[in-house]
């Protein structure tokens, strides 16, 4: 029988939460065939050990990807989700969880009900990593949002979901996406280009604020190596999805990039920028990342006067 969804399930010293997260996904109750698959990715904690006991009590549910050493985050990623038999695909970080034991019910009854759709999404409350309890300040997520969200709307406006609601249809990622320093924008829309992506209004899972994860640490960084990466990623993951979306909204993305080098240079230090010649800000638009790597900020920036 063909498997209808893949629970992708990914996680990295997750010793705290993996135990809850697996709970919440064993919970689950549905009328379709499914499979859990699991990347570990070579943790250095006990989440090594539980997911292995977990798969030993759910031989035929359960399946972890071998690791041999540490891929890294990109690799983990990409890896977990082009490992995917079913039609569908939920995915689901090691130290979030899901709340309703009919959330993936809901969710492949609604692309069922619109075969169209890429995917569909929920509204989740937050929990603090410390305190492990729902934060009632932020409360529940995405109150406001559009029942229906279109490519045209993700990249003119923006688009902000947790990875913990998705449900989308299987997908494959060429070798280009493990070099993006986030995933989960970019997925979006590459699925937002095969249909449009819905919205359920009910709250079915919990995110857990994590301050040490990458995004976290690399936007409160101070580090000028770290700073010049996370400028690069920027500029590579704007370059990208120019490209995915077959340079309709280039214009968009170009002032996305010329925003995070003005951005960055001003963290270097330079404030004035009736100093920036255009040939830097034309460099950033025009040419191609590895390319533009090749020109110093040197070159183009003065200090102020």
């Amino acid at each position: 029988m063909a498997v209808q969804l893949t629970v992708c399930i990914i996680t990295y010293n997750h010793q705290q939460y993996i135990t809850q997260a697996l709970n919440s996904v064993l919970m689950q109750k549905v009328n379709f065939s499914w499979e859990i698959l699991i990347a570990d990715d070579c943790s250095t904690d006990a989440t090594t050990s539980i997911i292995n006991e977990y798969q030993q009590k759910h031989p035929h549910l359960i399946k972890i990807l071998p690791r041999t050493h540490n891929l890294g985050g990109g690799k983990n990623f990409v890896d977990l989700i082009n490992s995917a038999t079913g039609t569908y695909i939920a995915y689901l970080e090691g130290d979030d969880y899901w709340l309703n034991e009919n959330k993936l019910q809901i969710q492949y009854d609604y692309m069922q009900a619109n075969p169209s759709f890429s995917m569909c999404y929920h509204q989740i409350n937050w929990a603090d990593e410390k305190t492990l309890v729902i934060d009632h300040v932020r409360n529940i997520s995405n109150q406001n949002d559009e029942p229906i969200t279109t490519l045209d709307s993700i990249v003119k406006n923006g688009w902000s979901i947790k990875s913990c609601t998705m449900f989308f249809k299987n997908i494959k990622l060429n070798s280009d996406f493990v070099n993006l320093f986030i995933g989960d924008y970019p997925l979006h829309v590459l699925l937002a280009k095969q249909g449009n992506i819905g919205f359920i209004k009910k709250v079915l899972g919990v995110y857990r604020v994590n301050y040490s994860g990458y995004s976290e640490t690399q936007l409160k960084s101070t580090s000028i190596e770290k700073l010049k990466k996370l400028f690069r990623g920027n500029l590579y993951l704007n370059d990208y999805l120019n490209k995915i979306t077959d340079f309709v909204y280039s214009d968009i993305f170009c002032k996305r990039k010329t925003n995070a080098a003005i951005i960055h240079l001003k963290t270097l230090g330079f404030k004035n920028f009736k100093y920036i010649p255009k040939e830097f800000l034309v460099a950033v638009n025009n040419i191609g990342f590895f390319n533009f790597l090749k020109f110093s900020i040197k070159q183009f920036v003065s200090k102020e006067k």
